[in-house]
Parts: C-alpha cells; sequence; structure tokens
C-alpha cells in the first residue's frame, strides 16, 4: 500500500551512490558523497522516518530530492562492512503510518535485498574476472605463437632455448630469423614490467627487427631504427633491454650489439668466459641513441649463453641473488654438454637454489653452440 518505491544503491561503474530512475524522475541521480545526510543514512541499522534521521531538516541536495519524491520512510541496505544503498518509501495510500508489523517485514526484505545484492556483485565480479582471464589466455597463445615453432640446426651449430613467463604473460621474448642457408638473426629481450603492457611492447619489437633484418640493415642502424621508433611510439618508462645479432655458421661468427641487456657469456671449450660487452644505451628511453657492433668467432666446442635477468636475478630464501658469477661457474662446469641439456641443468640448478615459489620474474635462454666436428676459417 506504498504510494512509490525508490532504490539507490552504489554504482561500481561510477564509483558512487545513486538514486535510480523511477517513476516521474527519468534521470539518475548521483549523491555527493560528501552529503552529510548520506553519512546518516550510513549510519542507520534499521527501516527510519525521515524525520529521526540527522541532517534530515538541514538544507542539502539528498534531502531536498528525497522530499521531491515524498519520501517517509529509509530502509538501510547495508551488508556487515558498508552500505550497499537504501530505499525510499513513501506514505501509504491510505495515509495510515508504518507500523511495527510493517517495519518487521521491512527488515527481513532488507536482509533479503543485501543477500540478492551481494550474490548479484559477485557473480559479475566472477564474470569479469573470467573475461579477463581468457583475455589474457588468448594473448598468451599469441605471445607463444610469436616464438619460434622450430629453430634451425646443422652439422656445424646446435641451438637451443627456453621462456617461461613468471606471469601468464610475460615481458621476455627470443627470436630466430632466417636469412639464408648460412645465416639467421637472434635476438633475445625484456621489457621493462611484467604482463600485458610488456608482452605489447615485445611484440613491437619482435615485428620492427624482423622488418630491420629483412630491408639489409645492420645491425647497429637496426638498433638506432628501433630505438627512435619505440621512443615515439611509448612513454620513457616503456624501454627494452635486447642482445641482437647474426650468427653466420659457415664463418662461426656472430656479430652482436647489446643494448643494455645482460652480457652474454661466450664460454670456450678451454672454460675461459668472455661476457659480449659491446653495444649502447637500452632501447625505447633516449631518442638518438647510437650502437656498437662486433663479431666473435665460435672454435669447435665454444657457446653462447643468452639469458634475461630472471636468471641471475633469483632470490633464495634469505633474498641472496643467484649471481653472474654463480652462473660463470656453472656454465664452466657443464660446458661440454649440449645446449638443450645446458638449459636443462641451468634450470635445476635455480630450482636448487630457489626450491620454493614462483619465479619473481620471466626466465629466458638461449644457447648457441659450435660442434666440435665444425673448422672454423677464422681462428
Amino acid at each position: 500500500m506504498v504510494r512509490a518505491v525508490y532504490f539507490a544503491l552504489y554504482q561500481d561503474s561510477i564509483k558512487e551512490y545513486a538514486i535510480l530512475p523511477g517513476e516521474n524522475f527519468p534521470n539518475r541521480h548521483i549523491i555527493d558523497r560528501s552529503d552529510k545526510f548520506l553519512a546518516a543514512i550510513g549510519q542507520l541499522e534499521t527501516p527510519t522516518p525521515m524525520d529521526e534521521i540527522a541532517h534530515a531538516n538541514e538544507p542539502g541536495r539528498l534531502v531536498e530530492e528525497t522530499r521531491k519524491r515524498k519520501s517517509a520512510l529509509v530502509l538501510p541496505l547495508r551488508d556487515a562492512d558498508r552500505l550497499l544503498g537504501f530505499i525510499l518509501l513513501t506514505e501509504k495510500v491510505t495515509g495510515a503510518k508504518y507500523t511495527e508489523e510493517d517495519l518487521n517485514l521491512l527488515r527481513v526484505l532488507s536482509n533479503q535485498l543485501v543477500s540478492a545484492l551481494t550474490n548479484a556483485r559477485l557473480y559479475a565480479e566472477t564474470v569479469e574476472k573470467r573475461r579477463l582471464e581468457e583475455e589474457v589466455a588468448m594473448a598468451r597463445q599469441i605471445q607463444i605463437g610469436l616464438l619460434p615453432r622450430s629453430l634451425p640446426s646443422s652439422e656445424r651449430f646446435s641451438l637451443a632455448a627456453h621462456s617461461v613467463p613468471s606471469r601468464t604473460v610475460g615481458g621476455d621474448f627470443y627470436d630466430v630469423i632466417p636469412l639464408d642457408e648460412d645465416r639467421f638473426g637472434l635476438v633475445i629481450a625484456d621489457a621493462s614490467g611484467k604482463g600485458m603492457p610488456a608482452a605489447m611492447v615485445i611484440t613491437q619489437i619482435q615485428a620492427m627487427l624482423r622488418s630491420e633484418l629483412h630491408n639489409h640493415n645492420n645491425i647497429r642502424d637496426a638498433l638506432k631504427n628501433v630505438n627512435n621508433y619505440l621512443v615515439a611510439l611509448t612513454s620513457a618508462e616503456k624501454f627494452v633491454t635486447l642482445c641482437f645479432g647474426v650468427f653466420d655458421s659457415v664463418a662461426g661468427a656472430f656479430e652482436y650489439s647489446n643494448a643494455g641487456h645482460n652480457y652474454p657469456m661466450l664460454i670456450r671449450s678451454d672454460g675461459s668466459c668472455e661476457r659480449l660487452d659491446v653495444g649502447g644505451m637500452l632501447v625505447g628511453a633516449f631518442p638518438d641513441a647510437t650502437y656498437e657492433s662486433t663479431a666473435v668467432f665460435l672454435r669447435p666446442g665454444d657457446f653462447i649463453f643468452l639469458f634475461t635477468d630472471g636468471i641471475s636475478e633469483t632470490m633464495d630464501d634469505s633474498e641472496e641473488e643467484y649471481g653472474e658469477e654463480r652462473l660463470i661457474s656453472f656454465l664452466q662446469s657443464n660446458r661440454g654438454v649440449p645446449p638443450e641439456e645446458i638449459i636443462r641443468r641451468a634450470l635445476d640448478d635455480l630450482y636448487t637454489f630457489q626450491p620454493v615459489g614462483h619465479a619473481q620474474d620471466d626466465r629466458t635462454i638461449v644457447v648457441l653452440k659450435a660442434e666440435s666436428n665444425h673448422q672454423n676459417v677464422k681462428v
């Protein structure tokens, strides 16, 4: 027997309370969060007559809106933590006052509405979470599809790679770019941050590097062009470290440039180690950066270990880093095995170092090794 009922609910889309459209009021009314009358309603526990609520007789937008709707009673809708909203009830058609029986019925109705609102919100959050998970899973599949499906090999060299993100989508990346039957480009990269933003930057880097090589640009010019393009395209905090090179399997030559990345390790067959440290600044942070390149020559049994900082910066329970010196010692001790076995043993060693929990960062490894039955031109 109530003339009209109006609902005011917290709107997730705008993060504000609003009185929803109702009879003779076609527009939603957003409630100022600092409104004193809203704060007073937030303190209510039971259905309360308008004139018994604090600030009901003071000027204010919410008070004015309730008066326009000829509200007589306010029914709060609150769970254990917060006000979900409230219901405005006008007078009864008969003009009679609300009885104690009416108020008891409204209390029961309030509890049912709160349960319904909570369940609806949980359902909406579940649906949204599922949608985001599906989008991330699709992005992960796309990212996996960008990695080489197969790696080149011959009697002269062997190549192996491994990449696992710390999240569903990561910022690490490697690629192998065929140039001709004897040469291929090789890149390992690590974008700042993690997740979707890092993955998007990596996707752009891959496309640009492939384009540069297919346009027959040398390594120095390729990195300069990619850097300037990324600087113009993204903000300064979206940068990438990478090592980019071209391997000539006939000469055993790896010409490379290191753009702010962890120095790859060249482990010689005699156990000595050389860091591949020629290059320049990281990519995407500074305009007009220039890059140097040089070549190293792989003799039989030599291999290059390229990696991202998720390898060397792995921490144990005492927050001690695995570190590059430990990595070098490991590589020297395992230099006699194939690239796939080097990677497997390296991951096992990391797991021994950090036996519990998941990796704090993406982990990517690429190993290029000159076969012992191949004699290089360069000595």
